[in-house]
């Protein structure tokens, strides 16, 4: 399976089973939702650094990496998690959980129109 399809299948399927969770009452314990993040973070992060190094050339593969990691863990996290805050805070914990899901069926649908999606993967 091509990188790029992995991570967008996680997220795809990942949005009703957080819907589901909260209809059934078990985001409150959290190790559901934990462990479906855990498992989406590592499935996505691995697909996409391959994707990463698969189209970078080797002269700038360390700047691209180095990008891509500070975006994905140090402004990315931080403005999600201050967005999921003021949206909890504002509307309460199942709202902001919808408004994450729909923001990842955002980014599922935009990877699922994206012409990256239909180009073949080079070898580097």
């Amino acid at each position: 399976m091509a990188p790029g399809v992995a991570a967008l299948l996680f997220k795809v399927l990942s949005v009703p089973s957080v819907l589901a969770l909260l209809g059934a009452g078990q985001a409150k314990s959290g190790t559901s939702l934990e462990f479906l993040a855990w498992g989406g973070y590592a499935t996505v992060a691995a697909n996409n650094i391959i994707f990463r190094q698969s189209r970078t050339p080797e002269p700038l593969l360390s700047r691209v990496n180095t990008s891509g990691r500070i975006l994905a863990s140090g402004a990315g996290t931080s403005l999600g998690a201050l967005i999921g805050g003021a949206v909890a805070d504002a509307a309460g914990v199942g709202w902001a959980i919808a408004t994450g899901a729909g923001f990842a069926a955002l980014s599922a649908l935009i990877g699922w129109l994206s012409p990256l999606r239909r180009e073949p993967l080079r070898a580097a």
